[in-house]
């Protein structure tokens, strides 16, 4: 073996050997030639003066007089890949460092072309390391979800034999451990980082009740780095044994102490009662600390007001249902909108009763196919059309008629605003403290505006929904003094 001069090794048969060049002028091949450990894996024609790669048919001159046997061990080191191909593991892995760093040196020199990579594969650039494999096997299954039994599974043994046959994967309770150690260590990495730069963290949680009837916490800070890049992470996912004030807030004091964050800008919550108890029982009773969650506010505000809205909304929800229900009945319609002449390539989008946007975005997109859903209606109003809505009679549901489509325009019109004003409070690239005093002022006008209104339907929608607004927005005392500091800051 021979030692290089950073170390590493390579095998003795590799290397081009250091002789003489022949003086002989008969052009015969001289001894020293002859027994060039290159010639092995060439075909020599010595009429012609030419040599041939056993493995790829590459030909090249070898002419004794004008051509020694450089280009042939280039040849085998940098360009002959089915060449590699022959050589076993070991010999591989000594051999691709040297390629690796053979091609290095000739970019940095400006004379490789750039356009190969060597020593990439795995296995191939180093030395076999076990545990950096396993290591990247818990990645891969954290960063794609996948489920622990995959790796117990053929295909996953098939993809690791045929990439790395020295690697055996792991059993689904060694990934277990192998993630969970993951977990330890980039858990103490993210704490001293907390530690040493200090960083003015924001809290937000979150609180739910499973199926099961277990109670589950969430905790996530955001925080902006030293790059002005605004950063976030879970912190903690755990079960509570109950959903009281003084639970969540020793709850929430502890973690803060785990992760050695000493200061806090805001804890962002849901409306729940208990919250307010969770505050005082932090530091500094909670003073400044405990902020709304403006988006679940803005929720429950026009969750209200769609109440009034409620017979229109599930008539058009029901006749896209019938629409998307097969694809039979959405070709029928499809042949609706072609005879209505209507271009909107929008498709028809159906909401969740748990999100209202996603109300507004459904009534927005059907509002422009008024015309192909009242022809669908002509021509099945004794097939099964009607006999889908005759169906919910015990619901009174019937299809939509003129009103229903006239109390969605009002709805869309109205709601609009507020959709708007979700969308700015959810911006996660960009600071939005400063828009809440803003956009709290224009609610309260807007609901005051929509009350005088002479639309009895809107100005009823209007009423419950400032009743609502007040109950969590009704004065100062209830807003977080650093909001309204943040408007004043703010340079615009």
């Amino acid at each position: 073996m021979i030692i290089m001069e950073d170390g590493e090794t390579l095998m003795d048969d590799f290397l081009e050997p250091k002789s003489k060049k022949s003086k002989i002028g008969d052009g015969r091949l001289h001894d020293s030639e002859r027994g060039s450990k290159a010639w092995p894996h060439y075909i020599k024609d010595e009429v012609n003066r030419t040599c041939k790669c056993k493995y790829c048919g590459k030909q090249y001159k070898c002419d004794s007089k004008f051509n020694g046997t450089s280009n042939l061990w280039t040849h085998l080191r940098e360009q002959c890949e089915k060449y590699w191909a022959t050589l076993d593991y070991e010999t591989q892995t000594k051999l691709a460092r040297f390629r690796a760093k053979k091609k290095k040196s000739n970019m940095a020199s400006g004379s490789g072309t750039g356009n190969t990579v060597y020593g990439s594969g795995l296995g191939l650039a180093g030395k076999f390391d076990k545990e950096d494999c396993k290591k990247t096997v818990a990645m891969y299954f954290i960063l794609n979800e996948v489920p622990f039994r995959e790796v117990e599974s053929y295909g996953f043994h098939l993809l690791c034999n045929k990439l790395c046959p020295r690697f055996g994967p792991p059993s689904r309770r060694t990934l277990v451990r192998d993630i969970y150690q993951l977990y330890l260590v980039e858990k103490a990495a993210l704490k001293n980082m907390f530690i040493a730069n200090k960083y003015r963290v924001s809290i937000t949680t979150g609180t739910w009740t499973s199926i099961q009837n277990f109670n589950y916490m969430v905790v996530t800070a955001h925080w902006v780095d030293h790059n002005w890049k605004l950063q976030k992470r879970i912190l903690n996912f755990f079960q509570i044994t109950s959903h009281k004030g003084d639970s969540i807030g020793k709850l929430i004091e502890k973690c803060l102490l785990d992760w050695g964050i000493e200061k806090v800008m805001t804890v962002t919550v849901d409306n729940a009662s208990a919250n307010d108890v969770a505050g005082d029982a932090m530091i500094l009773n909670g003073d400044c600390l405990h902020l709304r969650y403006c988006v679940h506010i803005v929720n429950l505000i026009v969750t209200e007001g769609l109440k009034e809205m409620h017979d229109s909304i599930a008539s058009i929800r029901n006749a896209i249902m019938y629409v998307r229900s097969s694809g039979l009945r959405l070709h029928k319609f499809k042949s609706c909108v072609e005879r209505e002449k209507i271009e909107n390539k929008g498709l028809l989008a159906y909401d969740v009763p748990t999100r209202w946007n996603s109300t507004y975005t459904m009534l927005s997109r059907a509002i422009h196919f008024q015309k192909p859903f009242e022809r669908l209606e002509e021509k099945e109003h004794d097939g099964p059309y009607m006999s889908f809505f005759n169906e919910k009679k015990a619901e009174q549901i019937m299809p939509p008629t003129a009103e229903d489509w006239k109390n969605a325009e009002i709805f869309i019109e109205f709601l609009k605003f507020f959709n708007d004003v979700t969308v700015d409070f959810s911006a996660s690239l960009s600071v939005t403290s400063n828009l809440y005093f803003h956009h709290l002022c224009t609610i309260q006008t807007q609901l005051h505006s929509y009350i005088e209104n002479k639309d009895v339907l809107l100005s009823k929608m209007a009423e419950k929904m400032k009743i609502k607004c007040d109950k969590y927005w009704d004065s100062v005392d209830t807003i977080n003094q650093l909001l309204i500091i943040a408007v004043v800051l703010d340079p615009r």
